[in-house]
């Protein structure tokens, strides 16, 4: 079996730890959405809403949320999503380090 090096391995369990991130993101977008739905959309031209289905319903409120990430809080989302790996890779390198510090102790 083939062994990742230190570094390596940490970076991967930022990316992991990102995913995990979207993925309850998403979760919490859609639970919100199924107990908030009434029959109703909001507009975005209209003051007014229309009705739709539960599917329309759940499309708008990922299409906001991807135009407010997106549009709105674009570097704060890549600084967000940017740290885990980076911090994995700063905490490989840390371990990579004294490990081989300590083997010639």
């Amino acid at each position: 079996m083939k062994t990742r090096s230190k570094p390596l391995k940490y970076f991967l369990l930022g990316l992991k730890i990102d995913l995990l991130l979207i993925g309850l993101l998403c979760l919490c977008v859609l639970v919100f959405s199924l107990y908030s739905y009434d029959g109703r959309c909001p507009d975005f031209f209209d003051a007014s809403s229309k009705e739709c289905s539960r599917m329309g319903y759940l499309r708008f409120n990922f299409l906001f949320l991807f135009i407010v990430v997106v549009f709105l809080g674009r570097l704060w989302s890549l600084l967000i999503l940017l740290l885990p790996p980076f911090l994995g890779l700063l905490i490989g390198v840390y371990k990579q380090k004294t490990h081989s510090d300590e083997r010639y102790l």
